[in-house]
């Protein structure tokens, strides 16, 4: 079972008031809400450190010595990244 904490934030009135107002009007808590989004922050941001990491890997691997350096960059093709599960 999550343990639960409680916390304040300082927030402009108008858009406090705007968000009960969406929350109610959709039926849903507003804690369910900022719950939600705080996940998707954190995936966001999990998934942003993987592809600064992957894209720190594969430059290490490019610029390693004996290689051609005048055309690595062309041989190098994007792959999107994969949304955390």
């Amino acid at each position: 079972m999550a343990k639960y904490v409680s916390k304040t934030y300082k927030l402009e009135a108008e858009l406090v008031k705007e968000y009960a107002a969406a929350c109610k009007g959709a039926g849903v808590s507003q804690a369910s809400v900022l719950s939600a989004t705080m996940r998707r922050f954190v995936a966001r941001r999990a998934l942003i450190g993987q592809i600064k990491t992957t894209a720190i890997r594969v430059y290490r691997r490019l610029l390693r010595p004996g290689r051609d350096h005048t055309t690595t960059a062309t041989a190098v093709q994007h792959q999107p990244a994969q949304p955390p599960a």
